[in-house]
């Protein structure tokens, strides 16, 4: 492998370049931690700057064998990403799961096995939510030896602070586009002309370029898009060139990912022993079917991609037209396209692409530019006799610009979705609330939101105190079936976040696909109406104050029950009478009624935890609107608090003991003798730990 091949296709990007390629050579030294080099890095540049090629080159110099110019066999590995010690994450969802980073910081634990370094690579961090983003947050502050992580975004300030703050950053610039047409040229086979046009229409975005150079119908669609654009009159024009704006953007989707989903399938079946146009026997379908539902969300991120094109597309050429009105000397990015429009006979229908302004004098003696109008009434949406341009019909291009940049959303398609209730016959005073229509709204990440309300005392509904429950939903991915309530327990987990942070964790794929995965905060939590008690530091010394006084002492014994009547004296005084109605029977009835909201006739639950305990309650009290339940324990719900407790306790002390009976027997235990000897060595510890606590240390200390 030639020297400088391995960074050939990151044109104009050469003081990044030299920066990475320092630290692998750094890397590379002997003898202590280099100084160029630190254990983790994010590159950000704006879409089609190279990122993710320059995180791969320099993953590959990393892993390489003492050269930062790295070597074939690595190059070739990192390429098709079977490298032993390189681990990547890229996503085709529209956010990174907290459970497909846990499996990255799982596999950053493993030692290198045959470079120096282990190259962890985070495509599109962006995507990452604040909770996924603290749990990496955890490996950045504490990295294993020999682990190094690579993230790219567009900027910085896609990330956390606290993120940013432990990372080296490599910024990437907008390359120029006589460079991205030389790559082009040179790496693609075609002519320096065509190469050129693309590198323009893309705006230097070295893939797009690469597309357009090589894919006819890539450049006939974008030609299409500017067309449509530039042939509007009114806006029921607008409208229909919306509707065909969203068909390209489907069909450019799909060029990209059919060749791809059939190469995928192909491979598949291969490796499972099926032959092609064969039956899949039952117990492979669902690997089949899993596979089916990546590749629907990959087609969802694509369509969404598409979308974006086309508004980019769409910036571009009226970016074009006001630099000509300006009278500007920049070179257009649709030069290809100015000068084919301009050689066409004018029509009735069309925009002219390049309308001059004219100076007309003001009021105040000064001049002004402006759009000349028609001097004849009845000629709106058209050329007036000399060629001069009406108003209407770029205002109409405008206003169809700004409806794009809503998401397709803003004029001609509402953002949100309604319920339709079941109607069931309730209770007198009940039917307002099983009635309710709810408006789901998008909140990102695939999610859709909503806020229903609930009686705050059940067997006296009072509008006037009616409190608030949030859910969010993730709707299914494939044939719906309906809806599934999901609750991590607790009580006070938030089943909203559970659902909005970790539907991969909490569900499988195959239930994506066939309910809408509902999560909801219960009353008394997080964003349905809450129960407040301490804020900030009262509640950390609440929660992890270590009383002063002996353990089991009777001064330790007045402490906790002092604190613990001053923290439910806060919590009745910040809450108020809501309080009183933060049960699980309230709870019940609360799911019972979104059941009925979300429109479905029985209750599909799967619960964990204390969850188990609201599915049970539910069962009883609602057998007959029952559908498919799970709940992954059993609860005596006849036991107090105490008793559950102290059974809980009794369990925790026969799984310790097993663990130790498991540990004793086999080679490497830390500890030595019998199970009863191996619990006295564990109090020994605690009862030093008791005499003189390991203190952290405070900020600043």
């Amino acid at each position: 492998m030639s020297a400088g091949a391995l960074w050939r296709d990151l044109t104009g990007q050469d003081d990044a370049i030299d920066t990475v390629r320092a630290a692998a050579l750094a890397a590379h030294a002997e003898g202590g931690s280099p100084s160029g080099m630190t254990h983790s890095w994010l590159i950000t540049g704006p879409p089609g700057s190279g990122r993710s090629n320059l995180a791969y080159a320099f993953a590959t110099a990393l892993l390489s064998n003492g050269s930062p110019d790295g070597d074939e066999g690595t190059r070739r590995q990192v390429d098709a990403r079977t490298h032993p010690d390189l681990a990547v994450l890229s996503t085709d969802r529209v956010i990174i799961s907290i459970e497909e980073v846990r499996r990255l910081l799982s596999a950053s634990q493993y030692s290198p096995s045959v470079s120096r370094y282990r190259v962890m690579v985070i495509e599109d961090a962006d995507r990452m939510t604040e909770r996924t983003s603290n749990l990496l947050l955890k490996a950045l502050e504490e990295p294993p030896p020999r682990t190094v992580w690579i993230l790219c975004a567009p900027s910085e300030a896609d990330l956390l602070p606290t993120i940013r703050s432990r990372v080296r950053v490599v910024r990437l610039r907008v390359p120029r586009t006589s460079d991205v047409a030389e790559l082009i040229a040179e790496r693609d086979g075609v002519s320096p002309a065509l190469a050129l046009q693309a590198a323009q229409e893309a705006q230097s975005h070295i893939g797009m370029a690469h597309r357009l150079a090589t894919d006819e119908a890539a450049r006939a669609r974008r030609t299409e898009t500017l067309e449509l654009v530039l042939g509007l009159r009114a806006v029921p024009g607008a409208v229909l060139a919306a509707a065909r704006l969203l068909e390209i953007a489907g069909e450019d989707a799909k060029a990209i990912t059919e060749e791809r989903d059939a190469e995928e399938r192909e491979s598949t079946l291969r490796s499972l022993g099926v032959e092609p146009g064969g039956p899949i026997p039952p117990g492979l379908r669902s690997q089949i079917k899993a596979l089916e539902d990546d590749q629907k969300r990959r087609a969802t991120r694509s369509l969404r991609d598409g979308i974006d094109r086309i508004l980019v597309d769409l910036q571009s050429l009226f970016r074009d037209i006001l630099l000509r009105q300006l009278g500007s000397a920049l070179e257009p990015v649709n030069a290809s396209a100015e000068e084919g429009w301009r050689g066409r006979p004018p029509r009735a229908t069309r925009l002219p692409l390049w309308p001059p302004l004219t100076r007309s004098r003001s009021r105040a003696g000064g001049s002004r530019r402006t759009c000349p109008r028609s001097r004849a009434r009845g000629h709106a949406g058209r050329d007036d006799p000399k060629g001069r341009l009406v108003r209407a019909p770029r205002l109409v291009a405008v206003i169809l610009l700004a409806c794009l940049s809503l998401s397709l959303t803003g004029c001609f398609a509402s953002p949100t979705h309604t319920s339709k209730p079941t109607g069931e016959t309730v209770s007198a005073g009940l039917d307002r609330y099983y009635s309710q229509v709810l408006t789901w709204k998008d909140c990102k990440g695939g999610m859709e939101c909503a806020t229903a309300i609930a009686p705050l005392d059940w067997s006296a509904p009072n509008k006037a105190d009616d409190i608030e429950l949030a859910l969010v939903r993730h709707p299914a991915t494939g044939d719906r079936e309906g809806s599934l309530f999901v609750n991590p327990g607790g009580p006070g987990a938030s089943g909203y976040d559970f659902v909005h942070d970790s539907v991969d964790f909490a569900v499988s794929a195959d239930l994506q696909s066939r309910f809408d995965v509902i999560g909801w905060d219960p009353r008394g939590v997080g964003r349905s109406s809450a129960v407040k008690c301490y804020d900030g530091p009262q509640l950390d010394k609440f929660l992890f104050g270590i009383p002063d006084a002996p353990v089991d002492s009777p001064e330790y014994v007045q402490e906790v029950t002092r604190t613990a009547k001053d923290f439910a004296d806060a919590c009745a005084a910040k809450t108020g009478k809501l309080l009183q109605f933060v049960d699980t029977e309230s709870t019940v009835q609360d799911l019972d009624m979104l059941r009925a909201a979300v429109g479905d006739t029985t209750l599909n639950y799967l619960g964990y935890s204390y969850g188990s305990d609201i599915g049970s309650r539910y069962a009883d009290r609602f057998p007959g609107k029952v559908g498919r339940v799970v709940l992954d324990g059993a609860t005596d719900s006849s036991l107090g608090l105490f008793d559950v407790s102290l059974a809980q306790t009794a369990a925790f002390g026969d799984a310790l003991k097993a663990y130790l009976a498991d540990c004793l027997a086999s080679s490497g235990c830390p500890f030595r003798g019998t199970v009863d000897d191996a619990i006295g060595q564990i109090r020994t510890v605690l009862d030093r730990l008791d005499a003189a606590p390991l203190r952290g240390e405070t900020a600043g200390s």
